[in-house]
């Protein structure tokens, strides 16, 4: 079984269950339906042999080139030599260069130096044993566990406690590997990734402007994704038409509208011209979270995504809040429909304080909780039609205090009302600006919050009635954003994405093939511990970096773009490296137009003398004909593309 997590706030002790959600304060946990862990086909490329089993994930095709974890013989350094070579300096210039736990412990090591984490030197000793058993033993970064989960192992650990807000003296750029270009930095923070076409549009309009359009999403035509979203019949329905199409379609899948929701977010993340509004949708899905392959969402999900999530993204808090705390979705996640007058279930309550408003540090008291969950009695859901229902005859009546405020609360018919002004008044306390302002600042900036930053966020939140866009705007301009280059690691979904993005690998026109290579991705997520929306728990996934780094959330990485830029997933097209190296003479210059493609930077000197060494090749041997063709040379077209997207360059934003 995986971790537990137990809750902070006052008065909390129950036990987060991975699949099973918060324990009910009154009762047992019910049965849940859990989907088959069972892999899906693989999509195997003509001339390609199937993996053998469920434990041959390497990425590497079968052959004489499949690696040996320690090997160092061959024409060129094995990968974990090349990793070695590349380790010298913290191994920040490592990336995906082997495939075996040694040479990802380099990597984790060398990242989180690069993040400020520190890692001791019993580090590749806990990387080997869980990369080599499965162990989920933390790696000692401070006392954080892993996130990801080995392919046994759902893991539902929140990894910890988030890092504080810092106090700064002086603003400045910490030293990075990556470049300081402000078109770059904006790409890297306020999309799923950079691609050509971005970063050339940032450039143009300069990062202001293109951020001002990005707040403007209604206004960006996005018909290649409209197209595609088309095609999945869930996304628009109510409650009640969903229930009847996952119930007609549940012996194929029991969650068939989830799959089509995380495939949805996935092609938006991918494919959407509205970038910024999609990384905000993510950002408002961790925040106010609702798991997807989960019984008690398995009707509603998707009309909350749409109705709730997407609505308001770049709306106000405030209604969002409202929408959020009366949606079926909600109510039955957290078994709201069980707070009566006759006995009351706190979860919704308890949640409303700590993770969607205030902040489990805000000082808040189990009675604030207890009153709380009194004001939401009454709040449920029809069971026919799935629509919330406020029943008066259930409400609670009576004067109750929730963090300094009285509400009267003085007629059951009037408790829809008294709720409403608790979420107003919860929306617009300062302890719930800085507590917004401070996750916003935690997912675009850094890890550690400038408190100033965060102030002054939570002033301009207050200042315009809860309304996000000037919150962001201020957030994108600040001296603290532009300063952070490099400050930001990317988990699971993050780097897959930005990896589909810098390949520039674009939808098949077949549906069919498509719609297999998205299925089979969001499988590969899962393995790697960050389905799109799957996290268990209601407090979505960490937004900082020490719950991702593993060597074996390293190892999956290096898989899944091996796989990328292999070019075996049917659905999306292959990455055009042949293009990119276009009239390159020599490796050493098909090496550098390779990095630039998919870094927008240049290898280090050691980085690109480890891949050139691992091709076999120096940087002035002369490139035949035949190995710049997209049949060529697989080690230059394939391999050397996935070890560059496996270097921090990559893996840092």
């Amino acid at each position: 079984m995986g971790r537990h997590a137990l809750r902070r706030g006052p008065g909390a002790q129950q036990v987060l269950t991975p699949g099973a959600g918060p324990v009910p304060d009154d009762r047992t946990l019910p049965a849940q339906h859990s989907p088959s862990p069972r892999r899906p086909e693989p999509e195997t490329a003509p001339g390609r042999t199937p993996l053998r089993s469920d434990e041959d994930v390497s990425p590497w095709p079968p052959g004489a080139d499949a690696p040996v974890r320690h090997s160092t013989t061959g024409a060129g350094p094995g990968r974990r030599g090349v990793v070695a070579a590349l380790g010298s300096v913290a191994a920040l210039g490592a990336g995906a260069l082997a495939v075996g736990p040694s040479g990802a412990g380099d990597v984790v090591r060398g990242v989180a130096g690069s993040l400020g984490l520190g890692l001791d030197d019993a580090a590749p000793t806990a990387a080997a044993r869980i990369a080599d058993t499965g162990s989920t033993a933390p790696l000692a970064v401070g006392t954080a566990p892993s996130s990801t989960k080995p392919a046994v192992e759902y893991q539902g650990s929140t990894g910890g406690k988030a890092p504080t807000m810092t106090t700064v003296a002086a603003v400045t750029q910490k030293p990075t590997m990556l470049v300081l270009d402000p078109a770059l930095h904006v790409a890297r923070r306020a999309t799923w990734g950079p691609t050509p076409t971005t970063v050339a549009a940032i450039k143009k309009a300069g990062p202001k402007a293109w951020i001002e359009s990005q707040l403007a999403p209604s206004k960006i035509t996005d018909t290649r994704v409209d197209a595609l979203l088309a095609k999945l019949d869930t996304l628009n329905k109510t409650p009640a038409q969903l229930k009847a199409m996952n119930k007609a379609r549940e012996k194929e899948d029991y969650f068939y509208a989830h799959t089509q929701l995380e495939t949805a977010a996935v092609i938006r993340a991918a494919w959407s011209k509205r970038q910024l509004f999609e990384v905000m949708v993510d950002f408002w899905h961790s925040r106010l979270h609702v798991p997807a392959h989960f019984d008690k969402s398995r009707d509603t999900l998707n009309h909350y995504d749409r109705l709730v999530i997407r609505k308001h993204a770049l709306g106000t808090f405030e209604a969002m809040l409202w929408a959020m705390v009366t949606h079926p979705a909600m109510i039955l996640y957290l078994d709201n429909q069980q707070n009566t007058k006759f006995g009351g279930n706190q979860n919704l309550g308890r949640e409303l304080l700590e993770l969607h408003t205030l902040g489990v540090d805000a000082g808040y008291t189990q009675t604030d909780v207890q009153n709380a969950a009194k004001l939401l009695t009454g709040l449920s859901v029809n069971p026919d039609t799935l629509t919330m229902v406020f029943r008066p005859e259930q409400h609670f009546v009576g004067k109750v205090k929730v963090f300094g405020t009285t509400y009267a609360n003085a007629t059951a018919a009037g408790g829809l009302t008294t709720l409403r002004s608790l979420v107003k008044k919860l929306a617009n306390h300062p302890k719930t600006a800085e507590y917004l302002a401070a996750d916003l600042v935690r997912r675009f900036v850094s890890d550690a919050p400038p408190r100033a930053l965060v102030a002054r966020l939570a002033k301009t939140y207050l200042a315009n009635a809860t309304s996000i866009k000037p919150v962001l705007r201020q957030l994108f301009a600040s001296p603290e954003f532009q300063a952070s280059v490099g400050q930001k690691y990317r988990r699971p979904l993050e780097s897959t994405v930005a990896t589909m993005r810098a390949l520039s690998l674009q939808p098949s026109t077949n549906t069919t093939e498509l719609m297999t290579s998205l299925r089979n991705l969001r499988w590969g997520l899962d393995q790697m511990g960050q389905a799109p929306l799957g996290h268990t728990a209601p407090d979505g996934y960490a937004d900082f970096a020490q719950p991702w780094l593993s060597t074996v959330g390293t190892l999956s990485r290096w898989n899944m773009q091996m796989a990328l830029a292999g070019g075996w997933n049917k659905g999306f097209t292959k990455p055009n490296a042949a293009g990119w190296i276009g009239d390159a003479v020599t490796y050493g210059v098909a090496v550098d137009r390779i990095a630039k493609r998919v870094l927008f930077q240049k290898p280090t000197a050691a980085q690109k003398a480890a891949i050139l060494a691992f091709l076999g090749h120096t940087s002035t041997t002369k490139i035949p004909a035949w190995a710049k063709t997209g049949n060529g040379d697989y080690n230059l077209r394939v391999r050397a593309v996935a070890l560059l997207l496996g270097a921090p360059q990559h893996q840092l934003r």
